[in-house]
């Protein structure tokens, strides 16, 4: 944005930077993030989204997180969850109406199944090696691990909804997105036991 932007809006330049993204680099996803200046100038992302979603295949993503609208940096985090939440977790296909008989074994097979897809939310708190252990301890319970969203595709998000349960590595930067997913789905999660040390790890 330039002065005349900021006197004027930003609107148009930000379409233009839109269609380009998407002719250029074909995204599957564009994230639009709201700054202070143009949080300040009020210039309304949202109708952006309505007015190109349509014209183009990448799905849209308005982020405000101006930073005047908080002292707390978590709520940063909360505005960009809110983002993944809206525009793209898409919820999981409906099962078929099972017989009686049917869902028994539906309902056995899910118990003791292996590959049950178990999500871990890691914005930053930790490293990739961390990540690697995390993700080959919970492989080795027979588990699918898929960790998120720092890094994830876009089809890693689309499928958080079908999990069988969250687990966090930092409380401040997770809770708003655990307790929707919970809400949504009915998906457990663990909040309050991050995994270091020996103990805290075995928990």
């Amino acid at each position: 944005m330039d002065e005349q932007d900021v006197v004027n809006d930003g609107l148009e330049k930000l379409k233009r930077a839109i269609l380009y993204a998407e002719t250029e680099y074909h995204p599957e996803a564009i994230a639009i993030v709201n700054g202070c200046v143009s949080g300040n100038i009020g210039d309304d992302i949202d109708s952006v989204v309505r007015d190109l979603q349509s014209q183009i295949a990448a799905r849209l993503v308005p982020v405000h997180c101006e930073g005047f609208k908080s002292r707390f940096v978590s709520s940063g985090y909360d505005a960009a969850n809110h983002g993944i939440l809206k525009y793209l977790i898409r919820d999981p296909q409906p099962r078929p109406r099972l017989t009686e008989e049917e869902q028994i074994r539906y309902d056995f097979s899910r118990r003791y199944r292996i590959k049950r897809p178990v999500n871990i939310f890691n914005v930053g708190s930790n490293s990739n090696g961390d990540k690697a252990e995390l993700s080959r301890l919970v492989s080795a319970l027979g588990l699918i691990p898929r960790v998120v969203p720092l890094n994830a595709t876009v089809d890693d998000l689309d499928h958080l909804g079908e999990a069988e349960v969250n687990v966090s590595i930092c409380a401040t930067q997770d809770d708003y997105l655990l307790g929707h997913l919970k809400e949504r789905y009915g998906t457990e999660f663990m909040l309050n036991v991050l995994p270091i040390g020996i103990k805290r790890t075995n928990q």
